[in-house]
C-alpha cells in the first residue's frame, strides 16, 4: 500500500514538473525549460508504461509447467 501510494506521489510529481517547465519555458522562451519538461513528461510516461507491462506479463512458473 505505502508502495502504491509512493509510485503514485512520485508520477504526480513528474507530472506536475513537466507542466510548470513546459509553462515557464514557453512564456519566457527558454529552450532548457522546454527541454526539461519533455524529459520529465517521457519519465512520467515510462513509469506509468513500466508499471503496466510488469503487472500484466504471465508469471514464468506457470509457464513452464508441464
Amino acid at each position: 500500500m505505502i508502495k502504491r501510494l509512493y509510485r503514485l506521489l512520485l508520477l504526480a510529481t513528474l507530472l506536475l514538473a513537466a507542466l510548470i517547465c513546459y509553462l515557464l519555458g514557453q512564456s519566457s522562451g527558454a529552450l532548457g525549460l522546454l527541454v526539461l519538461g519533455i524529459t520529465l513528461e517521457l519519465l512520467f510516461w515510462l513509469q506509468l508504461l513500466s508499471h503496466h507491462t510488469s503487472r500484466h506479463k504471465p508469471n514464468q512458473a506457470e509457464h513452464h509447467k508441464e
